[in-house]
């Protein structure tokens, strides 16, 4: 809608040039200067084309003006803001050279050189900054929308929105003040008029020849007819009346006055001078002697014209008021800008109504078709590249679609396993158009923004040479590679790592089809699949495999290891019971004895509960058929962890769900895991207080009914999970407590158990703290 917005205004700009009728070819230097404006906008702006454009400028305006010194002006501008573009935007230029250097150039040649009052070269200043905004903001328009390809040169990035803003709304918001300038131009056109009238228009016409003075005379006719045609233009001139002559003795005093249109019209005598009706002088006549002898200056918006010694007076002054004009201006201004403003909200209407209905596809697809930039190996075994029309894209994209079926459906396949996250992995096509130059685009995007969907920012496809670094190093030759043999091979692959905006590398899947042209040209589909979640996928079921592959290897040695076990076990017992019954044979050794009995008895039995875990990780038992109460089975943990977390000062908080949540699974088992849990959280937590005084762990069930599963955080505000340790934290024997504190097998075993359940288990470090996530199926 900005660039519509623009649109409007620069038409209004048109429309007002054209409604200025003494200004007639300033309509065509507006339209020659958005369109030259268009050109310098589209291609580059480096080279002779500044010089070229500000010739074209002069030319032009030199043509429509026969004014040498209204070229030197616009050649000087646009000179001026070729220079600066380069570092600036078109309109930040134009407003500088306006403030610094256009009050200088419009005083030294509308004030010295051709002696305007002040008020006149100021209103022309005014007038020559708007023109040069308007022309911008059409030529802003134009180069956005409507693009031209010349061989030699490229496209430029398009204009921005803030670009769009500052190009339309900043006309739009000076517009009163143009139409006053070009309402006093029309006033000061018609204002000529009537001096030509009642001013000797013969005379000026003539100035220069040798005329006899006969022919030179203004008849009552002649000045009656030209008051006529003032009047026709204006028909409150009347009223208005911004002409008056006073006639000047000769020792300057002003002796009667009169307006140019007072009734008494003047005559003709036998010499052929002109007669004006003043009360003073009813019957003086003045004649237009030879040239020279006749003076016409502009002096403060008046001229003195001396008059002949027998008319008895030695001059005749007409004046005209430029207040008068400017106060006159605003009143008839007043419906005018009312009407242009509800012409402008038609056409912004109307165009915002085209645009949303029939040119918002078709803008879109070019706005994706731009917003890919990619990266460009410059493969020289490959032909150069060739844009795909639109239409022929589609049909492109259909056959690519229908090869590419099989891979969507294993893709579709895939994300119903990773439904957890609720979306489907981004899958993206693109047309790779294989070209030799350097510099130039090689990959076309297609349906929506990758930075959007990829997620790895905007820098990878607008400046592909300066983002090199958010591909990993080690997939740079094997990009390379594939791009070399995609001119030998029909279809080509790979897996590569890409730098997301968060930091992050995200994993993406290359599949890349080629097709060979009529012309011999290679035209080739790409389809981009975000695989991030697969491959964690892949290192969560390699650690399942792990726990697994260790679980039946305990299994199979478990038999073997309980057996001695339970040698030790019954040998231990005994001797605790020989120590007991002969304690006085012993004479004081008994207590020794009994306590190292019932070390042995202890660590027997923990060697024998470490070996039934260990197992049973690897031989779950779910028991799907037992239906469990999500917060039956969160309270129980709670009060399990309660003591615990009261004797480390850790509060604990628990955020249910809205409605009952029900999960299926060996009920013991999820209240041991959650415990097990919590209480890794109570203990990260107290080692938070410890250091800042306060330590809490936080509960939160959350439920997602379209994807049929509910989600359990525990969170603390502890000092999180060391980095090192994250990509081991689920497998067996890694303890985050350290060997001295645990074996490591709680997170292990709940791992385990969720994805026997069907569930999963993530853990992520916070600002503060660490989160374990636990999603089950819902029952």
């Amino acid at each position: 809608m900005q660039a519509f917005a623009a649109l409007a205004i620069a038409l209004l700009g048109v429309g007002v040039n054209l409604y200025v009728p003494i200004r007639g070819p300033f309509g065509l230097d507006f339209a020659l200067g958005s369109a030259l404006a268009y050109f310098y906008l589209q291609f580059d702006r480096n080279g002779f084309w500044p010089f070229i454009v500000a010739g074209i400028i002069a030319v032009s305006t030199w043509a429509l003006w026969s004014h040498p010194y209204s070229s030197l002006v616009s050649m000087a501008e646009f000179v001026f803001v070729a220079t600066m573009l380069r570092r600036l935007n078109p309109l930040a230029t134009l407003t500088l050279f306006w403030m610094a250097l256009g009050p200088v150039i419009m005083a030294l040649f509308y004030g010295e050189y051709l002696r305007f009052p002040r008020e006149m070269w100021f209103m022309v200043y005014i007038k020559q900054a708007m023109n040069g905004i308007l022309c911008v903001s059409l030529g802003t328009f134009l180069a956005t929308f409507i693009r031209l390809t010349f061989s030699g040169y490229h496209f430029l990035r398009p204009i921005s929105v803030m670009g769009f803003a500052t190009s339309g709304v900043l006309p739009f918001v000076l517009i009163p003040t143009l139409l006053l300038t070009f309402e006093n131009a029309r006033q000061e056109g018609e204002t000529k008029l009537a001096l030509h009238a009642v001013a000797w228009t013969q005379f000026t016409e003539t100035v220069g020849r040798d005329v006899a003075p006969e022919d030179q005379a203004l008849s009552a006719t002649d000045m009656d007819r030209a008051l006529q045609r003032v009047r026709a233009i204006r028909p409150d001139f009347d009223d208005f009346a911004p002409l008056r002559f006073e006639a000047i003795d000769r020792e300057g005093r002003s002796t009667s006055a009169c307006n140019p249109t007072c009734p008494s019209m003047p005559g003709v005598d036998d010499r052929g001078g002109a007669i004006l009706a003043l009360p003073s002088m009813p019957n003086a006549v003045l004649f237009l002697p030879e040239r020279g002898s006749l003076i016409q200056q502009w002096r403060d918006g008046s001229f003195t014209i001396s008059l002949p010694a027998e008319s008895g007076h030695s001059k005749l002054r007409a004046t005209t008021s430029l207040k008068a004009m400017v106060d006159k201006s605003f009143m008839d201004l007043r419906r005018d800008f009312f009407l242009l403003i509800a012409a402008v909200a038609l056409i912004m209407a109307v165009g915002g109504i085209l645009y949303n209905r029939v040119l918002s596809p078709f803008v879109e697809m070019q706005a994706a078709i731009d917003s890919w930039q990619a990266y460009d190996f410059s493969v020289p075994v490959l032909p150069p590249q060739k844009f795909i029309e639109i239409d022929r894209f589609r049909l492109l994209l259909q056959q690519v679609s229908e090869s590419l079926s099989g891979e969507r459906d294993r893709s579709m396949e895939l994300q119903a396993r990773l439904n957890v996250i609720g979306t489907q992995s981004p899958m993206i096509f693109a047309a790779w158009l294989v070209e030799r130059r350097l510099g130039e685009p090689a990959l076309q995007y297609i349906s929506a923004r990758p930075e959007e969907r990829l997620q790895v920012g905007s820098e990878l496809f607008s400046h592909p040479f300066k983002a090199l670094h958010r591909l990993h190093p080690e997939d740079r030759s094997a990009l390379r590679l594939m791009l070399t043999d995609l001119g030998r091979e029909g279809h080509v692959g790979t897996e590569l790592r890409l730098m997301g905006t968060d930091g992050e590398w995200r994993w993406i899947l290359l599949r890349l089809s080629s097709h060979r042209t009529a012309n011999d040209m290679l035209e080739v589909i790409g389809v981009f699949t975000d695989i991030t979640e697969l491959n964690s996928m892949r290192e969560l079921l390699g650690q399942t495999s792990g726990i697994r592959m260790i679980g039946r290897m305990v299994a199979g040695l478990a038999h073997e290891l309980n057996q001695p076990l339970n040698v030790i076990s019954m040998a231990a017992d005994n001797l605790s019971h020989y120590v007991a019954t002969n304690a006085a044979e012993l004479g004081g050794r008994d207590r020794y004895l009994q306590e190292k009995t019932e070390k042995i008895i202890h660590q027997v039995r923990r060697a024998g509960t470490l070996l039934r875990t260990v197992e049973g990780i690897a031989n779950q038992d779910p028991r799907l058929e037992e239906k469990h109460d999500v917060a039956e089975l969160l309270g129980s943990s709670l009060e399990a962890v309660r003591p615990f977390a009261s004797s480390r000062q850790v509060k604990l908080e628990y955020q249910p769900s809205d409605e009952a949540v029900a999960v299926r699974g060996n009920k013991q088992a999820l209240i041991d895991s959650f415990s097990a849990v919590l209480r890794n959280a109570v203990e990260a937590a107290h080692a938070h207080r410890v250091n800042s005084g306060d330590g809490h762990v936080t509960i939160h069930v959350s439920r997602f009914s379209n994807i049929s599963r509910v989600k359990l955080e525990f969170s603390d505000n502890g000092p999180g999970i060391d980095p090192e340790i994250m990509p081991y934290l689920f497998s067996p024997f890694m303890s985050i407590k350290g060997t001295a504190q645990g074996a490591g097998l709680s997170l292990a075993k709940l791992f385990s158990l969720v994805q026997a359940c069907g569930g999963e288990v993530y853990a992520r470090n916070n600002r503060v703290g660490a989160t374990v996530t636990v999603y089950l199926p819902i029952a």
